[in-house]
């Protein structure tokens, strides 16, 4: 009985021991870069960048755009998910070449370091947002718009708003009816456990909370989509499955609409499959 009771205790100690440590780890890979780290993250040789603020409607927020803008360059914005922030476009970053491209990432609202207490999110103004940054940067030449799963919608909106020339979907989050909550997000939803979760992941929780519902609000607005929608989407994702596709498929116009599979590609395609998107970005602008 002693040594059921004394293996007990090492073992209650033991699980501390790792879930202290599971929270460590879920803090840090939650950090939000510095101004100064995060541009010295994305600067290198192909590109360099300033890094700004802007405020839409009281909200602000930080972005980057290429050092050497010039509107008559294409430019390419490049909306991320969530959670996310500028530095899930690293890779873009290293091989987009400034003398090219104009490249415009922003940490959109309440996903980098300017934290706006009052802020709920919504499609709708985020894509008014992403316009109102965009206008400031438009190119004389071509605009691309790239959203990344909750980006999708995001972007898409955006270009329904004002047409840019190419839209590109990555994994987007669209169809209200295929909607997965992560378990990650229950930390977020049971009293006990929120106090332990990060700001950014509860922004991230109450933006997937509240994302069906926000979606059914645009489900006949993509059937009047027109230009050119490429859609990028793997066929083994578990956090936006595969049904988006057909989803996307049965309501933008035959003619706008353009589908590329990534076969047992998962969620995680923007980066595992960033060289086949860093070619089509460059085929629009051919």
């Amino acid at each position: 009985m002693k040594i059921l009771k004394k293996i007990l205790r090492y073992l209650g100690i033991l699980l501390i021991i790792v879930l202290v440590g599971i929270i460590s780890y879920f803090y840090w890979m939650s950090q939000i870069p510095s101004d100064t780290s995060l541009l010295k993250s994305i600067n290198n040789e192909n590109h360099s960048f300033t890094l700004l603020r802007n405020s839409y409607e009281g909200i602000t927020y930080r972005y980057v755009v290429s050092e050497n803008f010039d509107d008559e360059k294409p430019t390419i914005i490049l909306v991320h998910g969530s959670i996310g922030s500028i530095t899930s476009f690293k890779e873009y970053t290293y091989s987009l070449s400034d003398s090219e491209f104009n490249l415009l990432i922003l940490d959109r609202p309440n996903y980098g370091n300017d934290f706006n207490e009052n802020y709920e999110q919504s499609i709708s103004f985020e894509a008014l947002l992403v316009n109102n940054l965009s206008e400031q940067y438009w190119s004389t030449q071509e605009n691309i718009i790239l959203g990344y799963s909750y980006g999708g919608p995001i972007a898409l909106f955006a270009h329904a708003l004002r047409p840019h020339d190419s839209v590109i979907l990555v994994s987007p989050a669209i169809d209200p009816d295929n909607e997965v909550v992560p378990p990650p997000i229950y930390f977020y939803k049971w009293s006990l456990t929120r106090p332990l979760v990060p700001k950014v992941w509860v922004e991230a929780s109450k933006e997937k909370l509240g994302h069906v519902e926000d979606l059914k609000q645009y489900i006949d607005l993509w059937k009047s989509i027109q230009g050119n929608i490429i859609h990028i989407h793997g066929n083994n994702d578990p956090i936006v499955p595969y049904e988006n596709v057909q989803f996307l498929q049965s309501r933008i116009p035959e003619n706008s609409y353009t589908h590329i599979l990534i076969d047992e590609g998962g969620h995680g395609i923007l980066w595992s499959e960033y060289k086949k998107i860093l070619e089509l970005i460059k085929e629009q602008l051919a």
